[in-house]
């Protein structure tokens, strides 16, 4: 049975989800669980709501990259990212965050103005119609604890651009708990998730620290240097649970799959493809409106698939999300297709003098962004 929450969270210390996701504390004194980070000075406070993913596959197993942006102050992050898999030496490494700002530009929604009964459409058919960086520079992290226990083995441990990180196979949940509290990771009530994932066996824990040039953050939020992990395992798995015991009401998540072939959500979540909305409000409004209601009001939360195509020499699909936290009670897991078709969603507006197109941009940083905008 999942657990609910059991107090704020914040995303100083946040956790988002990973191997998939990634599950981020800032390495605070006092961090609860959080679906992205958290922090590690008992007055400062930082949260974050929105994470993105890159999952795909190598000749060894699968590699995932993640970026989270938070809003808030933090002096220090802890990052516990659980992966599918085993993680070895060299299998940490810092990423190339323009690969998140080119995904993201190529593959955003689209929004069409039409003149009512000009037609219109987005021209490649409707297979589901529905209506309705900032970089931070950061400094080297902090140093573990050197006592790890009998049931806690480190199997690897090294830099990763800013981020010092140990890779953790723990075979008891207490072992882990214990490791992570000795090195001021407060975990509030996400020690019974934990349990679950070392019960489960098969997966790593990357536990990571940063310390920011600044702990107090911009208005406009500020984005973590991204991170690449590579595993063993060929499963594409997000720890999509971890959001539980966030303190961020909604998650928003976006995960490309690049491969061969045209990707879906195989267990745990669905995914659909959506060609065209009907703009009700705002663009802004009206995607995130479907968004919840595919992760909220199906027997299974589904992720609304918002692009697929052929995009720098490899297939791209984009799928999104936006839930509530409670939602997030499985991980998803993803697979390939054996056959691909073309989409990108395209939010259409009727009744416009003229026929126009642009693009909706929509900020890494999620509700944080929305509450900015409606003030």
């Amino acid at each position: 049975m999942r657990h609910t929450p059991s107090g704020e969270c914040y995303i100083a210390a946040v956790r988002i989800n990973g191997d998939t996701m990634l599950f981020l504390f800032l390495s605070l004194q006092a961090a609860w669980p959080c679906a992205a980070l958290i922090t590690t000075s008992s007055g400062a406070i930082a949260t974050s709501d929105a994470q993105e993913v890159i999952l795909e596959r190598t000749e060894t197993g699968t590699r995932t990259r993640y970026r989270v942006s938070y809003d808030g102050d933090a002096e220090h992050f802890g990052w516990l990212i659980v992966v599918h898999g085993q993680v070895g030496e060299g299998d940490v490494t810092e990423a190339d965050a323009r690969a998140f700002d080119d995904l993201r530009e190529a593959t955003q929604p689209r929004t069409e103005a039409y003149a009512t009964g000009g037609g219109g459409g987005s021209g490649g058919g409707c297979r589901n119609c529905l209506n309705s960086h900032k970089s931070a520079d950061m400094a080297g992290g902090n140093a573990f604890s050197a006592d790890t226990g009998d049931d806690i083995d480190v199997v690897a441990e090294g830099y990763a651009g800013p981020f010092h990180y140990q890779v953790l196979d723990a075979e008891e949940p207490e072992a882990l708990t214990a490791w992570l509290e000795d090195n001021d990771f407060e975990l509030g009530g996400t020690e019974t998730t934990l349990g679950e994932y070392v019960a489960e066996g098969g997966f790593s824990f990357v536990a990571v620290t940063l310390t920011p040039d600044d702990a107090v953050t911009p208005s406009e939020g500020r984005t973590l240097p991204a991170l690449a992990i590579e595993s063993d395992s060929d499963i594409l798995h997000y720890p999509a649970r971890m959001a539980l015991t966030g303190m961020a009401e909604e998650i928003r998540t976006t995960v490309w799959l690049i491969g061969d072939t045209e990707a879906e959500a195989i267990e745990g979540w669905d995914s659909e493809p959506v060609a065209e909305i009907d703009l009700d409000g705002t663009a802004e409004d009206t995607y995130d409106s479907l968004l919840r209601a595919m992760a909220f009001s199906r027997d299974i939360p589904t992720y609304a698939q918002v692009y697929s195509q052929s995009l720098g020499g490899n297939w791209v699909t984009r799928l999104d999300t936006l839930a509530h936290r409670s939602v997030h009670t499985v991980d998803p897991q993803f697979d390939f297709m054996a056959d691909s078709a073309e989409n990108q969603t395209v939010i259409m507006e009727w009744g416009a003098a003229s026929e126009a197109a642009g693009w909706l941009l929509l900020p890494l940083l999620g509700m944080g962004w929305a509450r900015r905008r409606r003030a």
